[in-house]
């Protein structure tokens, strides 16, 4: 994720995801309440396994990074290699917007986590209503 584009493609990947859940929880039956549950739950578990697995990425990256550093550079560092491996393989993060930088880190994090859940369950609904209409 070099480019600021591949973090949008994935966000927008998950709120796809997101009305999938809801669309396939009610075709054959239920209410778009029970899409919107679904949604919301893909959106927990999606976040937690997209974090997860970016986190991994990035170290499995700067570890092969670090271990091409050290063989160019035996004598070197290995705390300042292993910084500047990180850094190498650092993606484009989004940019925050101003109102958030005025924030703490927690109270961004809730704020992003709440937006985030709210966009699920919403999604999720909107799914479950095409489902219904899809069984009807």
């Amino acid at each position: 994720m070099k480019e600021a584009a591949d973090f949008y493609l994935a966000t927008v990947l998950g709120f796809l995801f997101y009305v999938f859940a809801g669309f396939m929880t009610t075709r054959r039956g239920g209410s778009p309440l029970r899409g919107a549950w679904a949604g919301y739950w893909t959106g927990i578990w999606g976040t937690v396994v997209f974090w997860v697995g970016m986190l991994l990425g990035l170290l499995i990256g700067a570890t092969q990074r670090y271990q091409t550093l050290m063989t160019y550079n035996p004598q070197g560092d290995s705390r300042a290699l292993f910084t500047q491996a990180w850094s190498f393989v650092q993606p484009q993060w989004p940019v925050i917007p101003a109102f958030l930088t005025r924030q703490t880190p927690f109270v961004n994090f809730l704020f992003l986590m709440l937006l985030g859940l709210l966009t699920a369950w919403i999604l999720g609904w909107l799914g479950g209503l095409w489902g219904r209409a899809h069984r009807q």
